[in-house]
């Protein structure tokens, strides 16, 4: 029988805490639900004004770029999800709602996003106003709801919500920051988890 001391036993639980905490960072992204297939279209509703059709692209696209995943966003006309610009609940609340539908089984089936129209929008490629949302950055974030991420547990997401290091899938729109046009770690190992991608030997 082995001999275990109590200062071999402290850093076993050492050892174990650290493999846990590691685990966990790892797996910051949470993942609601999947599609059964590897990708999804969209089309613009009749409320998105023109300006917000590259914004829209933009955020499908962040997502398709992803090289370790299979997932892609597909813009199509006959789509049955559509991107929509309204009302949702006034200035300074939620600036983006999607709504996913479910199949039987459990998979996505489907998903609408709409852009708060009472909010002050940057629909361009720059630098947004100081008081001004970031519509790339917001639309990348709802795309991500739409393929079936949720937002990650709030200790992987450090405050204040204005800090770079937050991923795209973070709660929380900051004006006058774009950082959140493009995918973090832990957002390309949620996309990635959800659909491999398959790499042939």
């Amino acid at each position: 029988m082995k001999n275990y001391t109590p200062r071999r036993i402290i850093f076993s639980l050492l050892v174990l805490i650290v493999a846990i905490s590691t685990w966990n960072v790892a797996r910051a992204y949470i993942i609601y639900a999947t599609w059964a297939t590897e990708s999804a279209t969209y089309r613009y509703h009749s409320s998105l004004p023109t300006a917000w059709q590259s914004p829209t692209n933009f955020g499908g696209q962040v997502w398709t770029n992803v090289l370790t995943s299979s997932w892609t966003f597909v813009y199509n006309t006959s789509s049955g999800n559509e991107i929509s610009y309204g009302g949702i609940d006034g200035v300074g609340n939620l600036v983006g709602q999607t709504t996913p539908s479910f199949a039987g089984d459990g998979h996505l089936n489907g998903f609408d996003i709409k852009f708060d129209s009472a909010e002050s929008w940057y629909t361009g490629s720059g630098t947004p106003g100081s008081n001004q949302i970031d519509a790339r950055s917001v639309s990348a974030h709802e795309f991500g709801h739409g393929l079936g991420l949720d937002h990650p547990q709030s200790q992987y997401c450090p405050t204040p919500s204005s800090n770079p290091a937050r991923a795209t899938m973070c709660q929380g729109a900051v004006p006058g920051t774009t950082f959140r046009r493009t995918l973090a770690t832990d957002d390309k190992n949620g996309v990635s988890a959800a659909y491999p991608s398959i790499v042939a030997p």
